[in-house]
């Protein structure tokens, strides 16, 4: 005897089956979608990391450029040191002559007072432009300094940028290696699943013919039961 509900179990299989694909299509649908967005943020974030390099870059060439200033100004600040000692030695041997011609010049005396208050004073003169000189330099050393601290501050927070920004790059590829591992799973599931519905078809093509066949018999019997004529 035959079994009147195998067809329609065979059938509903394949609608199953075709469910099952279907549904299996849409979620690799989803998972490219993911994919791309994910490669969208990850060449948003390559831009940025370009950006700050960039930033990092002509900050390095700023701050060389101040060092330079910084450098040239020492430099200048030595060479009027030098010139003081210079200076401070020339004054040194005036003094030095003078002491020796007073010792000499006893008549002389008033007119080499005269002579050694007029140089006093000049050396009063040098002494007040030599101070304002060095409250010129301390105030150019002191905004030399706010200068190297305000840069040192500005290349804190761009380290910290850097590496804020690295670290969500490093998250962004662990969750780009997640999805792909998701991915090669699906697909691996989809392979087995496409595999199983090619069974599928071919076992319900072999019990088609089963049934072609079965129905085939039938008919003969009743034929040859009706004399060779047609069944009724």
């Amino acid at each position: 005897m035959t079994n009147p509900g195998q067809p329609s179990s065979v059938e509903e299989r394949l609608n199953r089956l075709e469910n099952l694909v279907l549904n299996v299509g849409e979620t690799m649908l989803t998972q490219n979608n993911s994919f791309a967005t994910l490669t969208t943020i990850n060449e948003r974030l390559a831009e940025k990391t370009t950006d700050h390099d960039n930033t990092l870059a002509t900050l390095i060439e700023r701050l060389n450029e101040k060092t330079t200033d910084y450098d040239n100004t020492l430099a200048t600040l030595a060479a009027i040191n030098e010139r003081l000692a210079e200076k401070t030695t020339d004054h040194d041997n005036t003094l030095a002559t003078l002491t020796e011609r007073l010792a000499e010049k006893t008549s002389d005396y008033d007119n080499t007072l005269a002579t050694l208050t007029a140089i006093t004073q000049q050396l009063n003169e040098k002494t007040s432009g030599h101070d304002n000189t060095l409250a010129t330099l301390t105030a150019i050393t002191q905004q030399l300094n706010e200068k190297t601290s305000e840069h040192h501050n500005n290349i804190d927070v761009l380290v910290a940028n850097i590496i804020q920004l690295t670290e969500s790059v490093n998250d962004l590829k662990n969750t780009v290696d997640i999805q792909t591992i998701n991915i090669n799973s699906l697909s691996a599931e989809i392979a087995k699943i496409t595999e199983q519905a090619a069974q599928d078809r071919q076992q319900a093509a072999i019990d088609r013919q089963e049934w072609r066949n079965r129905i085939d018999q039938i008919l003969n019997y009743l034929r040859d039961r009706n004399g060779g004529s047609s069944p009724p």
